[in-house]
């Protein structure tokens, strides 16, 4: 019973996705942010405008920005696992508008 517990432990730890932590994500400038699926978002203001992923992979969550200077973040692609967690933290000089259809974006 022990080495059936191990060996699905190894399997099943195996198997879970390695997320990068910190991740910079290179963007140009952004005026707004939408946030396609879920995740959470935390806008911070500062000096500069970046993006980090703290929770994720860039291999499941796509940023873009489109020709409205909008901020696009597909949370989960198809091969997204089912235990997918997504943390990300904006810093900005200006705070820009957001939209959300399923995550959570908040202001500090």
């Amino acid at each position: 019973m022990k080495t059936l517990f191990a060996l699905t432990a190894i399997a099943v730890l195996s198997a879970a996705p390695a997320f990068a932590a910190d991740v910079v994500v290179p963007l140009p400038h952004f005026d707004s942010i939408e946030l396609q699926g879920h995740g959470h978002v935390v806008l911070k203001p500062g000096t500069e405008q970046h993006v980090v992923m703290h929770r994720g992979g860039l291999e499941f969550t796509h940023f873009q920005v489109d020709g409205n200077h909008k901020l696009l973040i597909s949370a989960c692609n198809a091969a997204c696992p089912w235990s997918y967690h997504l943390q990300i933290e904006i810093t900005s000089p200006d705070i820009p508008a957001t939209a959300t259809g399923g995550g959570t974006i908040d202001h500090q």
